[in-house]
């Protein structure tokens, strides 16, 4: 064998067990739905559930024809939200509680997740396309809420969605 032998804690994995290689990281960012929880925690399925309910009461119009046009407003403006707003004048504040009045039963309380993020050098935020108090009422089901700095939710984005 020839050239230098890599120790094992050298390589491109080492962050997994020497988070020294973070130390000029200031800041964190993490998405919220599906990235924080894990997916089969099933609750974004329920949000896109209560969008589907918000579009047919507001649009008036059978469950099939507000999921196809959910799913049109979606790709089109980046939201629903965000095509309601455009298309039908709703009112957002009114849409973000009707879409997040969801069970967060199905969240536990994750303390390795919990030690992982607080281990990370710097500020840690929330970035998220739901509201503040969705992300608050996640991450305390989570056990998290103390690592976290602030919260950036589509209200704080002046209600323009993140890619």
């Amino acid at each position: 064998m020839t050239g230098k032998r890599k120790l094992p804690h050298e390589g491109q994995h080492v962050h997994r067990r020497d988070l020294r290689v973070f130390k000029g990281v200031e800041a964190w960012v993490f998405d919220l739905d599906n990235t924080l929880y894990p997916h089969d925690a099933d609750l974004f399925s329920q949000i896109d559930e209560q969008i589907a309910r918000y579009v047919q009461r507001v649009l008036d119009v059978t469950r099939d024809e507000a999921m196809a046009h959910q799913k049109a407003l979606y790709h089109e403006f980046g939201t629903t939200l965000r095509g309601l707003m455009i298309n039908h004048n709703i009112d957002p504040d009114d849409y973000l509680r009707f879409v997040h009045d969801i069970d967060y039963s199905r969240l536990n309380a994750n303390p390795d997740l919990g030690r992982a993020i607080e281990a990370l050098p710097g500020k840690k935020f929330i970035f998220t396309n739901g509201d503040r108090p969705h992300a608050e009422r996640t991450a305390a089901a989570l056990g998290i809420s103390e690592h976290f700095e602030d919260i950036f939710d589509i209200v704080s984005a002046d209600l323009v969605p993140k890619p």
